[in-house]
């Protein structure tokens, strides 16, 4: 469950970054979606942390909201959410046994004998 917080306020913090750009552009939400061509329910769930982007769409509305800076803190906002994605499913999949980490290698010698 901790995990599963965690992602979330990832999302929330690149949701938060994004709607702050967007507003800081001058863009409505229903305006915006209109320049990148997705539906406002869509931009509503990446702006409250439901949901990411993917990168078209992350791309389109950095390239609409315009400003340089804004678009850097967009894509590494993403990014570390992503990494928080990653990694809670990889931890949700060790504990259901359906992956394995590779065991750490071992140093010295394996299946000689003594001699």
């Amino acid at each position: 469950m901790e995990q599963e917080e965690h992602v979330h306020r990832e999302a929330m913090t690149f949701g938060a970054i994004l709607r702050e750009s967007r507003k800081a552009a001058g863009f409505g939400l229903r305006e915006l979606c209109k320049k990148v061509e997705i539906s406002p329910a869509y931009l509503s769930d990446i702006e409250l942390g439901r949901r990411l982007p993917s990168d078209d769409v992350l791309l389109a509305l950095a390239s609409a909201i315009g400003h340089a800076a804004s678009s850097s803190d967009l894509r590494d906002a993403v990014i570390d959410a992503r990494i928080s994605v990653l990694r809670d499913r990889i931890t949700t999949l060790e504990a259901t046994k359906l992956v394995k980490r590779p065991a750490a290698k071992q140093s010295g010698r394996k299946g000689r004998g003594k001699g």
